[in-house]
Formats: structure tokens, sequence, C-alpha cells
């Protein structure tokens, strides 16, 4: 099995979402799918299904929501570094807060605010993925 941690055959790097708010999740699937040098591994819902996703497709990045349903981004973050530790994780909240905090002492890369711009989402998640840091905008 492929380890996503790496560039696929095409050089693409691995994205997976995961994020409460279905619509939103797939927007950015789309996203990442149209997108040169990202490749879509996979969307979940919930903190639970995001660690075993993170477990079975070993994506380069994992974009959570910082509050994530089933325990939050942070228990998301913990939780999928534990499985995958060379994860690299990009959270996504309205404005920096106490779970963006949390999230980013568990271990995330950095976060971005889910209002940015599609072509902000993308340069963000395309840098978190190839291991350049996005702290915060």
């Amino acid at each position: 099995m492929e380890d996503g941690t790496e560039a696929g055959a095409l050089g693409r790097a691995r994205v997976m979402v995961a994020d409460g708010q279905r619509v939103f999740s797939r927007g950015l699937r789309a996203l990442i799918d149209d997108a040169a040098g990202l490749e879509p591994a996979g969307e979940a819902a919930d903190v639970e299904h995001a660690v075993a996703a993170v477990a079975r497709s070993r994506p380069a990045l994992l974009v959570v929501d910082a509050g994530l349903p089933g325990g939050g981004g942070a228990e998301a973050v913990r939780r999928a570094r534990a499985e995958a530790p060379g994860l690299a994780v990009l959270a996504l909240a309205w404005e920096h807060d106490a779970a963006v905090d949390a999230a980013l002492a568990a271990g995330a890369s950095g976060w971005l605010s889910r209002g940015a711009a599609p072509a902000e989402l993308l340069e963000a998640i395309a840098a978190a993925a190839h291991g350049v840091v996005t702290p915060g905008r």
C-alpha cells in the first residue's frame, strides 16, 4: 500500500478533509480534486471516522474542522497523528479561538479561516501538504 505521506506516482499529495458540514467538506474536496499537485484522500464527518480514514488511506495532510463533531479538532489531531506520525494537519475555524489553540497544541501545523477565498484555501492546503507550515491567517 502506498504511503500518502509521500507524493504519489503523479507527484500529487493526498489530502483528507474532516469536517462536520458536508457541503463545505464536499466543496473543499472538489477544489482539491481540481488542483494541480493535490489528490483527495477521503472525507470524514467526525473524529472517529477521521481517525479510521487516516489509518486506512495515509494522506499527507488532514484538513480538520477545529470544532469537528465527536470530540473536536484537537482530539482528531492527537489521534490521527498517533496513527500516522508524519501526518501534517491544517485546522479550519471561523476565527482564532480556544479550539484552534487546542488543535495547534495537539500538533496541527497551522490554521486557516473557514471564510478564506478558495485560492487562499488551496494555497495553504498545498503548502501544508508539502511540508510548509501555515501558522495562521
